[in-house]
């Protein structure tokens, strides 16, 4: 995804996105992917990802098909950002 930076803003901001990070845990039973995503809507990127033909966004699909064994959303315990307040100029 890397060597596809230019593709992936594009997306991340037709989507909403303001970051996506993946992280890589190494466990005993095996490895897990986490990935964190901050959006304006979690909601909306879905459906814009569901909805997607961009090819980045194709190559996206395909990995997780292929890499993905389960999914679970965890529930965020604390999230404060500044996003909001450094656009509108009160930080």
């Amino acid at each position: 995804m890397n060597i596809r930076a230019d593709e992936v803003f594009e997306t991340l901001s037709l989507e909403g996105v303001y970051v996506e990070s993946v992280f890589l845990e190494k466990c005993d039973d095996g490895y897990y992917l986490i990935y964190f995503v901050k959006a304006k809507s979690l909601d909306n990127m879905r459906e814009f990802s569901k909805n997607s033909t961009l090819p980045i966004e194709q190559f996206h699909k395909e990995f997780k098909r292929t890499t993905f064994e389960s999914s679970v959303e965890l529930e965020p315990l604390i999230d404060f950002d500044r996003i909001e307040q450094q656009k509108s100029g009160n930080y």
